[in-house]
């Protein structure tokens, strides 16, 4: 479930959703689309395992030094999770945090579809007032910035709308100790856009612009990428 790394080297560490399939039955019933005519159903957890591990996948291929946080087919908690995050990061200073989930639109999303739609992109601003962004700490300026990376390639990969970067009080995000995102790669319960998510094809497009974009961080080095306006970046992964 990792490729080997060193300190000089940024380890992706790969965060997918609670939920999954075990003997058939999901585990973790809450986020999923309402049924489609056809009987199918999009689960949120069963998706971002898949992206998860074609991403590994992609890392694999390209030698690009990655972790999966929670590799088996049953779930760990969000304090277990950020536990190991953690842990993982004391020993590898340029680890980054990637959860890769999908957005609902109200709480009955298994039973309505919704016109909301689109991707975005979260980090944790640590609640600070607007007069004192300018005080932000390292990690919050690395993660607004892997915000705006990771979408602008969510944007091109999928075609959705974009809905910008957010503040989230995520657990996964506000007691990690490194820079860390999710991304939302479209709602279970808007119709057109869960036709898609339910494509293979469509998720090798997800996992293939997360990739791309943690293979342009992982090229241009993170500081470079903070210091640079996103403009000026090579925003293609053909450039490496």
């Amino acid at each position: 479930m990792s490729l080997p790394h060193s300190k000089n080297t940024i380890l992706w560490l790969l965060d997918h959703a609670h939920g999954g399939f075990i003997d058939g039955i999901y585990q973790s019933p809450g986020k999923q689309s309402p049924i489609l005519t056809g009987g199918q159903t999009l689960y949120e957890g069963e998706f971002s395992r898949d992206i998860v591990k074609r991403i590994a996948r992609m890392c694999k291929e390209n030698q690009v030094a990655y972790r999966i946080l929670s590799p088996s087919s049953t779930d760990i908690s969000n304090n277990d999770r950020v536990k190991n995050a953690n842990n993982l990061y004391t020993k590898n200073p340029k680890t980054i945090l990637v959860s890769i989930r999908l957005n609902k639109k109200q709480a009955e999303a298994d039973e309505v579809f919704t016109e909301s739609q689109g991707v975005s992109t979260y980090y944790y601003r640590k609640g600070l007032k607007f007069w004192q962004w300018g005080k932000e700490e390292p990690n919050v300026i690395h993660s607004k910035k892997l915000a705006r990376v990771f979408l602008h390639y969510l944007v091109k990969g999928t075609g959705f709308p974009k809905r910008g970067i957010k503040h989230s009080k995520h657990q996964m995000l506000v007691d990690l100790t490194m820079p860390a995102i999710i991304t939302r790669s479209g709602f279970v319960n808007h119709l057109e856009e869960c036709k898609k998510l339910l494509s293979c094809d469509f998720r090798e497009q997800i996992a293939k612009a997360h990739f791309d974009a943690m293979l342009l961080v992982s090229g241009q080095g993170l500081k470079k990428v903070v210091e640079t306006k996103l403009e000026d970046l090579r925003l293609t992964a053909s450039d490496f």
